[in-house]
């Protein structure tokens, strides 16, 4: 099997990904990506931000600590190799008044 060390590999994709630039921005749901290099097949995200009212007034929070009495739970202990035991829910949660 010929196969070329990973240095070769890394230089020539850089190769390829040096002269890959958008040829055109978003417009229409499409845009256009160029390189200098015939036939590379090139992977592309494109993310955004909502700015509608409901997406201004309800941001995500990515990741935040979780409650001290929560610490060492899990929500699958399974997948952790922990016991059942663990499982987040059979934590004992302090009460939290009903909403009204």
């Amino acid at each position: 099997m010929n196969v070329a060390p990973v240095d070769t590999v890394s230089r020539k994709v850089w190769k390829c990904a040096r002269g890959t630039v958008i040829g055109e921005e978003i417009a229409d749901n499409r845009f256009t990506i160029r390189t200098d290099h015939p036939n590379v097949k090139v992977s592309r995200q494109v993310t955004g931000i909502r700015q509608d009212p409901w997406a201004e007034a309800n941001r995500i929070v990515v990741e935040q600590d979780k409650p001290s009495e929560e610490l060492g739970s899990y929500l699958h202990p399974d997948v952790y190799g922990q016991p059942e035991s663990r499982r987040r829910d059979r934590v004992r949660l302090p009460e939290r008044p009903m909403p009204q």
